[in-house]
């Protein structure tokens, strides 16, 4: 197999790491190039029929006025991030053959991109957590929504274009994979998140909250699912 990139940045590094040590290692590979020197994506997974793409971005948050230290903020990391996660899944859906390993483009990348496959983005967003905890105590994890874009600050919208933008930051991305430690795992609870979003009005404090609530769904671990309620399709599901 091709060598793999071990990341660019240090915060690419540890994801990675991350994808390496936990339940990735043999599906994972960072720093994918579409192009001479025009990066695809941060880390991409190939796993049986599911393809899922990793955006990774981490900016310092301003000490300055909020509204504007946000706006900054965001604008360099999630927004940049929905923005080559859609990218790529376009590019992987029309070009799936031009992918590379390597910034030259010499080695072509090895794994095949299904031709059914289920696509999964995902957003590491970091920098926000200390200002976040800050104002609003807590745990400083971004709160998250599938409304439109609320423009307030540590709210993100996690729907765009008609996709779910799964957000993870510092605190919440260590959890998720070490609570979700599988492949299988990680990838069914993408999935359920992806079903459950698209079906209802979503607000959550935090992933972390998230993950709780689909650990915890069915009473036990051995089987998680989100709660399942009747009767009210469409309504807002809060965590």
């Amino acid at each position: 197999m091709l060598p793999r990139n071990p990341g660019l940045t240090s915060s690419e590094r540890l994801l990675g790491r991350f994808a390496a040590r936990s339940f990735l290692k043999l599906w994972s590979h960072p720093n994918l190039y579409r192009a001479r020197a025009k990066e695809l994506c941060d880390l991409l997974v190939v796993f049986d029929d599911h393809v899922l793409i990793f955006s990774d971005k981490v900016c310092a948050f301003s000490s300055g006025p909020l509204d504007l230290a946000w706006h900054r903020w965001k604008s360099h990391t999630i927004d940049k991030s929905v923005e080559q996660l859609l990218g790529a899944e376009r590019w992987l859906r029309t070009q799936p053959d031009r992918v590379f390993v390597d910034a030259q483009c010499l080695q072509q990348f090895p794994l095949k991109i299904p031709t059914n496959a289920r696509f999964h983005l995902i957003c590491v967003a970091g920098g926000a957590a200390d200002r976040c905890q800050s104002e609003l105590g807590g745990s400083g994890s971004l709160s998250q929504t599938s409304d439109a874009d609320p423009a307030k600050p540590f709210v993100v919208s996690i729907v765009r274009h008609n996709h779910v933008i799964h957000l993870l930051d510092e605190l919440t991305a260590p959890l998720v994979f070490s609570e979700l430690d599988t492949a299988p795992d990680f990838i069914s609870y993408l999935t359920a998140k992806e079903t459950l979003i698209l079906g209802h009005s979503l607000y959550s404090t935090g992933e972390e909250n998230t993950l709780a609530a689909y650990l915890l769904g069915a009473g036990q671990r051995a089987h998680p699912h989100f709660p399942q309620v009747t009767g009210y399709d469409g309504q807002v599901v809060v965590f």
